[in-house]
């Protein structure tokens, strides 16, 4: 019976996989090589509101290119945490849990806002943190700030609870940082979006740190009281150095130097939009000097409006999303090139790179080692 059963398990696997691999995104691996680190590359493929492409799936792939997963879903932000894969489901603004066979085990949903789409965060205490987009009326020091009071002022705000769902933690940029700290947003226009929240992760001593696209800076937030500990980038950095990025994204923390333990000689990976480029900076919170160590850039035509990401690997490799390289060019126009994501070595060799076609890009691009043998029907269940 266990055989029969088995058997039946592995061809209805094998008509599944027939069926849903034929339908997945058009993604062309141009580089391969035996350099890469273990794990599989997590995408969600679409378009975007400049461009439209196909509907947005959830994909999985291997270090050889091959589609080993993938599903349909308005899902964002789609990553490994902790024993769980993750996602930000669009349609019903919630934070999912999923297990190896991705059967949903726990939601969760903002309190007071709708969950926005940018980062979900999943903690092994069982704390969540998550990002909240606030359109409001303008305040009378907005307005006397240049902001016209008929407009629509978007605060990002971050929030937690813990792991009974109780929020514990709130903050607001607006209620601690001014409206003037914007780069890209116009104070002039009708809808106003001074700071655009676009990460969270926690530095080495566990404070929150967020990045702000629209400021072209990084926040590092007190967990506890939720005071500004210092800025990086910006109008009003507090870090002297050669760093400089703007319309950035994916802003996390990657090695502690094993001969520090004060945040002297601390590395972080951001992508940095305007640049085009995934960079990895030193930053040495005592001196307040951040310096660049490495950047990772292409040599084929890059334009990254929005979104992308940067990842420290466990082998010391770095993986970058290109963002929507492969949906819009200068002026929203075509694509100067199709390429998604590369897998750099650490010293800046291609190890592994893929373009997507059809208009489509990521969000951000991952790579985690899967959870389980995800592709077996779960029949014994």
């Amino acid at each position: 019976m266990i055989i029969r059963v088995t058997i039946f398990s592995l061809l209805l696997w094998l008509a599944w996989a027939g069926a849903a691999l034929a339908q997945s995104p058009v993604i062309t691996v141009t580089i391969t090589s035996a350099d890469t680190a273990p794990g599989e590359f997590f995408l969600t493929p679409a378009g975007s509101p400049f461009r439209f492409a196909s509907t947005r799936t959830a994909v999985l792939i291997n270090n050889h290119g091959t589609v080993t997963w993938q599903q349909e879903h308005e899902w964002i932000d789609f990553k490994r945490q902790l024993n769980f894969y993750t996602v930000i489901d669009l349609v019903n603004a919630r934070a999912l849990a999923m297990d190896g066979r991705f059967s949903v085990v726990d939601e969760w949903q903002a309190v007071g806002y709708n969950i926005d789409v940018h980062e979900f965060q999943l903690l092994p205490n069982g704390d969540v943190w998550y990002l909240i987009y606030n359109p409001r009326a303008p305040t009378p020091a907005e307005i006397s700030a240049g902001v016209a009071p008929t407009a629509t002022v978007i605060s990002s705000m971050v929030q937690a609870q813990d792991a009974e769902k109780n929020v514990f933690f709130e903050w607001t940029d607006l209620d601690h940082l001014p409206i003037t700290g914007t780069l890209i947003a116009d104070l002039g226009e009708s809808f106003v979006d001074a700071y655009h929240a676009n990460s969270i992760d926690f530095d080495f001593d566990g404070h929150v740190l967020v990045s702000f696209r629209n400021s072209c800076s990084v926040v590092k937030i007190n967990r506890f009281t939720g005071a500004v500990i210092w800025r990086l980038g910006g109008i009003d950095s507090d870090f002297t150095g050669n760093v400089n990025f703007c319309t950035q994204h994916d802003f996390r923390p990657a090695t502690l130097s094993r001969f520090s333990n004060n945040l002297e000689q601390a590395y972080y990976t951001v992508f940095d939009n305007t640049g085009a480029r995934g960079l990895k900076i030193e930053l040495n919170q005592v001196s307040m000097v951040a310096t660049e160590t490495m950047a990772y850039t292409n040599n084929l035509p890059i334009y990254a409006f929005a979104t992308g990401s940067t990842q420290e690997l466990e082998n010391g490799n770095v993986l970058v999303s290109w963002g929507t390289n492969p949906n819009l060019g200068p002026d929203f126009g075509e694509p100067v090139s199709r390429v998604a994501f590369t897998e750099f070595t650490a010293d800046g060799r291609k190890a592994f790179e893929a373009e997507i076609g059809s208009y489509d890009f990521s969000y951000r691009v991952y790579k985690f080692k899967p959870l389980s043998i995800y592709w077996l029907p779960a029949l014994w269940k």
